[in-house]
């Protein structure tokens, strides 16, 4: 991620070139990817949201608001979703097929 750019660099694991540099939300932190339906989760602090990318086509197919200032992501790539981490402790789920977002309760 480029912070200070607003983007993310992509780049070619069998040649370590770059392929494209993809723009994403304000100053992205965090970068998870489903290696198994090819899609990218980007993390941006400062405008509370999460950009997903088409790994294949190298473009943006959605961004999602999550929790305060999403710092962290994980994937499950048995089930396709990934969960970002706010600074105020809310977790947000996003299915990867519908890109729907939900927050679930805790304890």
């Amino acid at each position: 991620a480029n912070y200070a750019s607003n983007s993310v660099t992509v780049i070619d694991g069998l040649n370590d070139s770059v392929v494209a540099n993809v723009n994403v939300s304000p100053r992205p932190q965090a970068i998870a990817v489903d290696s198994k339906d090819h899609k990218v989760y980007v993390a941006s602090m400062h405008s509370g949201t999460m950009t997903v990318l088409d790994g294949t086509k190298n473009s943006v197919i959605g961004t999602i608001q999550t929790g305060k200032a999403p710092f962290a992501i994980a994937v499950n790539e048995k089930t396709h979703k990934a969960i970002a981490d706010g600074l105020d402790g809310e977790l947000t789920v996003i299915d990867g097929a519908t890109l729907a977002a939900t927050s679930p309760s805790l304890p």
